[in-house]
């Protein structure tokens, strides 16, 4: 029997204002859901690992809606956070034990 342990990097480029309204929204709202004590790092990393798992065009609770490659689906729900790609190629480093 083989054995390998597989190793997979995505690199997804994240922008946002935070003195925006949106993002200030999104802020609050996320302290309020998901973890009063969140810092922008905390928002930004739970915004872009759910679109990745999840996709782009489904709502993030505590979140709102990203915008994805210039779109987003509900302009009313935007988060203030746009990413360049839910679905970028992977880097794969292969390691046989």
């Amino acid at each position: 029997m083989k054995k390998a342990v597989i190793t997979l990097q995505y690199s997804i480029e994240v922008q946002w204002d935070p003195n925006s309204k949106e993002f200030q929204t999104t802020m609050e709202s996320f302290r309020d859901v998901i973890n009063s004590n969140a810092d922008e790092e905390d928002v930004i990393i739970h915004a872009t690992e759910q679109a990745f798992k999840y996709g782009a065009d489904r709502m993030i609770e505590g979140i709102g809606f990203v915008k994805c490659l210039g779109r987003v689906e509900d302009e009313n729900l935007y988060s203030g956070i746009d990413i360049d790609d839910d679905d970028p190629l992977s880097s794969v480093d292969v390691e046989y034990q």
